[in-house]
């Protein structure tokens, strides 16, 4: 039902839909960085951070592009449109990405706490390699 309404609303708002999920994409991200330096779990909440601002660089650099994908996707929801079966090759894709971010959110969720209680170091002080599975978590989800 999901992909379906994202379909519609990419036909009659396509620009709108590109600059709107650029945006939350952003806002979410600086949240979540937000969140672990609240936690204090600075080096996540850094490297989040920074992650971001090479994401909204990316973005704000992208802008020009982005009538010439307004343009792409509405031809290709219109030509989508006339052949139903592709709504059900979304909805699999769907499925598909929730079971992505359930692992994601799993992992990250396990790697904060495993941080956070310590994990038998002081101060709740992860070890080098906490990070690295840290980091491939979140090119992992990008």
């Amino acid at each position: 039902m999901i992909t379906v309404a994202y379909f519609f609303l990419m036909q009659r708002f396509a620009g709108k839909m590109i600059w709107g999920t650029g945006v939350l994409m952003i806002l979410m991200n600086i949240a979540i960085g937000i969140y672990f330096l609240f936690l204090r779990n600075y080096v996540g909440g850094v490297i989040m951070l920074v992650l971001t601002l090479i994401y909204a660089w990316i973005f704000y650099s992208w802008r020009h592009r982005i009538p010439f994908a307004k343009l792409l996707l509405k031809t290709v929801t219109r030509v989508t449109g006339q052949f139903p079966a592709t709504m059900f090759s979304g909805f699999i894709g769907l499925c598909v990405e929730l079971g992505f971010s359930a692992i994601f959110i799993l992992s990250a969720g396990g790697w904060l706490l495993k941080t956070q209680q310590g994990s038998g170091q002081t101060n709740g002080q992860a070890n080098g390699g906490g990070y690295v599975v840290f980091v491939y978590l979140v090119f992992f989800i990008f």
